[in-house]
């Protein structure tokens, strides 16, 4: 079970979201779904601090929000709102990987596909 602060922060940031929303010019799909896409990793990820958790949350919540709004003005999606999610999920996923290896990790999995890239330093 979620802690009670985590909670009423993941509630009072949904509501600042939905809020903001209302503004014209704002695509209310591709804001819950940013939300919903950052809300899954926030939930799933139990290990992480509650300052993590909230850094994680906003970051992606912006990060989803602009890849729909580009994506959708490309005319490569018809729905924002997928859109968000996905790229709030894929944002989410490179950003703890890329931070995680900065912090002295293994790089993350995903460089495997960058051509020339070993991932290890030789002695």
């Amino acid at each position: 079970m979620a802690e009670l602060n985590s909670a009423a922060a993941i509630g009072a940031s949904a509501v600042t979201g939905l809020g903001l929303a209302a503004f014209p010019g704002i695509d209310v799909g591709a804001v819950v779904g940013g939300f919903a896409g950052a809300l899954f990793f926030v939930v799933f990820a139990g290990d992480k601090s509650f300052k993590a958790s909230m850094g994680y949350l906003m970051s992606s919540w912006i990060a989803g929000y602009f890849f729909a709004v580009e994506i959708t003005s490309r005319g490569l999606a018809i729905n924002s709102g997928l859109s968000a999610l996905a790229g709030s999920m894929v944002f989410v996923i490179a950003a703890t990987g890329f931070l995680e290896w900065m912090r002295g990790g293994q790089p993350p999995f995903w460089f495997r596909f960058i051509p020339g890239f070993k991932g290890k330093k030789d002695d």
